[in-house]
């Protein structure tokens, strides 16, 4: 229920039973707290995973004795961080960055009618990749308090975070549908784009035919780094034919393609059924055949129909034959259609049936469904079928070896996913347990991260190890990725050795998405990545005291509660208000694209929206209704009409504060506009309530988007955040990147053509994630958190850091407490109370920080309530094994018997701490979970928006009715 109540003083870690007396800290926050926990926003179930795939040793050799890593097999570079794209039910792909601590990089939210169905990544071939510096001059070893950067380029804080910009950022992500579409998801513009009809019906799956991992770089093209594998992608077509396609970058020119979209290259002959799963297997580089691009790979399709087929290219089939290593054809499969690009073999690639396996079907009339597949680089073949069952056949021979049962109940496996080093094969579906199965040890390679040698697929024994179930709902997609810095610091606090933590990501109708050790499956419980958004869908308007919640086709406004209803001392009792009565009323918005942002101005009276086409800004009106036998408040919304040339499509939108009416507008393309909305000021009308009669475009900041040569090169995302001043004369903007972030400053006059760029703050110590202006009246600083939960105080009148963060240093991190940097969360937001100016709120999903400037920075943070189930406080390794040591000597002398393993402590006494850790600075809040919104919309009054975790389960549909033992 929606409460409004005095939230009790934060005072934390009161001492436990302990001899010793310990001075209580001091008040941290005593204000009241408007708790919203009934809105019912409910993220959407996922339907497949995509992981970025391991960068080839070439892409790293040269940063590797950049960095100073002395490893001869370069293995840091197989461990670079991971991008996953996340595809939910309704159309939205989502970008969580592994090495941020999973945030959110960028969302694509899609079509409506379109549900993205598969997933693949391609590694952008063709796009050269610029190994100098910037032209800006940027460096690695940049210093953040000394730099003054006033363009719009991109810096860089540390060699790891430029590295991750060059290779992932020519990596392009392709999306297919069951309308029958395939198509590239574009982060940047936040679109679909070259969507093409695939002219087979639905389109089920999707395979890259160029890993990156096996590319390489020899081939020169204008006197730049090219990679050679093609472009290929395969797609599974609901007519039974298998399409392969040729994706074309902006700087390839070829008269076949002038519009540089995906062109068809062949079309495989139709299996008879819907095809529903495939799997490459490139080719080895014997019989002299190049293991680069095309030539001697083998397609597996899974078919409907309960067969898995085996296509060969030509050139395989015609060096098998004349080595005699395989047998003959068994169909006479041809290629329908031939592409313009042709192979470095001086033709079209040509593709022949080589073989089919068959599935049991258990004595059942309908046909076993293969849903996924997987081909090792021996010949392996691993198939997930509706029985339930695991299936690992020998791809040469089309033979069954082995059968695993995922389930009991013979519900369908949805997925596989198959570690680095092909030694652990993971399987899930319908029944949300996730198994692994491994080779047996004395088959498995040493210690080699690598692909082990190719041998023959009888020569080799599996046996399922252990299963796990944190999902409580069916999982949909398995992927593996690569988290290098735990921290959150993108790579830039890797661990000493410069390895990486492979890790199992696994994802379905439960919206959440469970990560496991892959090699630690056995010891270590999945953990959990909650679907909250990044951009909170929650704004308010102070001096309305009304609520917006933006969803993917409306906008809902709530009525807060007032101020006189609010409790005078934290001892009251929390005030309740009737859910059904704040409800205002809804603006229905019909569009074909899913709503992207939303904003709604200080006083109530406008709100803007953007879908994925164009910009809608509406004026609400207030009435009072009595139909329902009472008076309620309603509101009317109005749509205007916005000018043709500012009417772009938007990643984020922001009213200024005040009544000056300006409205700031991020487009998908980079420039940012300011529209003026002119009010009418008609005799005898109230201002507030009237509809604005005009908007205008007054300015648009297009001086940090690049020039349109390079603009594939050095442009970032679409901006992400706005954050405006109090007055109204800074504009802040907050853009990702796929290694570094980038915050731009405007000045912005209060009228003329003063409009300009300010600012192009230097780079941190991890990606930034949120932006804040701090003041009253007017900017006094500029507040900058960071991914690994480190913040930057930056006086932005003198383009420099503040004292604040000057005397902590730089990095920052190594000066916070270790209980702040080291949790699982990032900053999302930030708020500051204008009766307090140098306190302010570092929020998160799950918790806030409370940090005063005014306060000495403590070594250890303050964990409120200190009982809390996630209070957890770091403890030395030394002492804690001495207390424990020192507790077991001692009862072994009088008893003689060794006592119980005792459990670990929550939370620690504040006796014996120094006294700056008893000033409460830094002090951790985790009374509150599920946070999609937190601010404050007036002095010591406090908004926070939270959705419950069960309410969202008990949201779900029906999971799989299972046995369980004793019930």
């Amino acid at each position: 229920a929606a409460t409004t109540k005095r939230a009790k003083s934060i005072t934390p870690d009161a001492s436990r039973a302990s001899a010793a007396v310990a001075t209580q800290p001091q008040k941290q926050i005593d204000v009241a707290v408007h708790r919203i926990r009934h809105l019912n926003y409910i993220p959407r179930g996922i339907n497949r995973l995509a992981s970025t795939p391991l960068p080839p040793p070439s892409l790293t050799t040269d940063t590797s004795s950049s960095t100073g890593s002395s490893s001869s097999n370069n293995k840091d570079g197989l461990y670079a961080s991971s991008y996953i794209a996340t595809a939910r039910e309704g159309g939205a792909v989502e970008l969580l960055a592994v090495d941020q601590k999973w945030r959110g990089v960028a969302t694509v939210p899609g079509l409506r009618n379109r549900e993205v169905d598969a997933l693949t990544w391609i590694c952008g071939h063709g796009r050269g990749i610029n190994d100098s510096k910037d032209d800006a001059g940027n460096d690695s070893d940049e210093d953040v308090a000394d730099t003054k950067t006033k363009g719009g380029g991109t810096t860089y804080s540390c060699t790891s975070h430029k590295e991750s910009e060059r290779i992932h950022s020519p990596r392009r992500l392709f999306g297919a549908s069951r309308d029958g579409t395939v198509f590239e998801i574009d982060f940047r513009t936040q679109r679909h784009s070259h969507v093409t009809p695939s002219g087979g019906g639905g389109v089920f799956c999707l395979e890259s035919l160029c890993p990156e991992c096996v590319c390489s770089d020899n081939t020169s093209i204008d006197g730049g780094k090219h990679f050679c594998c093609g472009g290929y992608l395969a797609a599974g077509c609901e007519d039974g034919s298998i399409k392969i396609y040729r994706a074309y970058n902006d700087d390839d020119t070829t008269p076949a393609s002038p519009s540089r979209t995906l062109d068809l290259v062949s079309t495989l002959p139709s299996a008879g059924s819907a095809v529903l799963s495939l799997a490459w297997r490139r080719s080895d580089g014997k019989n002299g055949v190049s293991s680069d691009g095309l030539g001697g790979s083998v397609l597996y399709a899974g078919v409907a129909d309960g067969t898995i087929r085996r296509y060969d290219c030509l050139s395989a089939i015609n060096a098998a034959r004349a080595s005699g290593s395989s047998a003959h054809a068994i169909s006479t499969g041809s290629v329908l259609m031939g592409g313009s690009q042709t192979e470095r073999s001086g033709g079209p690639p040509r593709w022949r049936s080589t073989h089919r396996m068959t599935v049991e079907t258990l004595g059942r009339r309908t046909a076993t469904k293969v849903w996924a597949l997987k081909a090792l680089s021996d010949g392996t073949i691993v198939s997930g079928d509706s029985l339930g069952h695991v299936h690992f056949w020998d791809g040469h021979s089309g033979t069954l070896m082995s059968k695993f049962v995922q389930n009991e109940n013979r519900a369908d496996v949805l997925d596989l996913a198959v570690s680095s080093n092909e030694c652990k094969v993971f399987a899930s579906g319908v029944d949300s347990r996730v198994i692994c199965i491994e080779r047996v040890p004395n088959q498995a390679p040493s210690t080699s991260v690598e692909v082990p040698a190719a041998s023959h697929p009888s020569e080799v024994k599996w046996v399922q190890s252990q299963a796990q179930r944190p999902h409580t709902h069916d999982v949909k997609s398995l992927c593996i990725c690569h988290m290098k810095d735990p921290i959150g610091a993108a790579g830039a606090k890797s661990n000493a050795k410069g390895l990486g933590r492979e890790l199992l990501c696994s994802g379905g109708v439960d919206t959440k998405v469970c990560t496991y050790l892959v090699s630690k499956f056995r010891q270590h419980r999945a953990k959990k990545v909650f679907p909250w958004p990044s951009s909170s869908p929650v704004s308010v308007a102070n001096n309305r005291r009304v609520l917006a919640l933006m969803r993917s086709g409306r906008i809902d406004i709530y009525r807060l509660g007032a101020n006189e209803s609010m409790p005078k001392k934290s001892s009251d009792p929390p005030y309740i208000v009737d859910e059904d009565k704040i409800f205002m009323g809804s603006i229905e918005i019909s569009s074909l694209y899913n709503l992207v942002c939303a904003d709604i101005s200080s006083d109530g009276g406008l709100v803007a929206a953007s879908d994925g086409a164009n910009l809608m800004i509406f004026s609400l009106q207030y009435i009072t209704d009595e139909a329902d036998g009472g008076p309620r408040e309603v509101v009317l919304p109005t749509k205007l009409a916005v000018p043709k040339k500012a009417r772009s499509a938007c990643s984020a939108v922001k009213f200024a504060h005040g009544s000056n009416s300006r409205l700031f507008c991020a487009t998908t393309k980079g420039p940012i506009k300011v529209l003026r909305i002119e009010r009418s000021n008609d005799e005898g009308m109230n201002t507030d309530e009237s509809p604005p009669k005009n908007v205008s475009l007054e300015h648009t900041f297009d001086t940090h988007v690049g020039s349109s040569s390079r603009r594939r090169e050095t442009e970032t995302y679409a901006a992400s955040e706005l954050a405006v001043s109090p007055d109204g004369a800074w504009l802040a903007a907050s853009r990702f990147g796929m290694g570094s972030g980038t915050i731009l400053l405007f000045s912005v006059p209060e009228s003329g053509d003063g409009y300009r760029q300010w600012w192009s703050l230097p780079a941190f110590e991890a990606p930034p994630s949120c932006i804040k202006f701090l003041g009253r009246d007017k900017a006094e600083a500029l507040a900058v958190a960071c991914s690994n939960n480190t913040f930057y105080i930056f006086d932005h009148e003198e383009r420099c850091l503040s004292d604040w963060s000057q005397d902590a240093g730089f990095p920052v991190s190594s000066s916070l407490p270790r209980e702040l940097i080291h949790r699982a969360d990032y900053p999302v937001r930030m708020a500051f109370n204008t009766s307090n100016p140098s306190k302010f709120l570092l929020g998160a999903h799950g918790f806030f920080c409370i940090v005063d400037l005014d306060q000495p920075m403590p070594e250890h943070s303050n964990i409120f309530p200190p009982n809390h189930v996630r209070a957890r406080r770091f403890v030395p390794k030394k002492s804690r094994a001495s207390s424990i040591g020192d507790e077991s000597a001692a009862a072994n002398k009088d008893g003689g018997v060794t006592p119980p393993r005792r459990k670990r402590k929550r939370s620690l006494s504040n006796a014996g701490r120094p006294e700056r850790e008893q000033n409460g600075n830094f002090t951790i809040c985790l009374r509150y979970s599920g946070m999609l919104f937190m601010d404050f919309i007036a002095e010591n009054e406090m908004v926070v928006v939270e959705q419950p975790w069960m309410n969202v389960v008990n949201a779900l549909p029906d999971a799989l009715a299972r046995r369980v033992y004793g019930s």
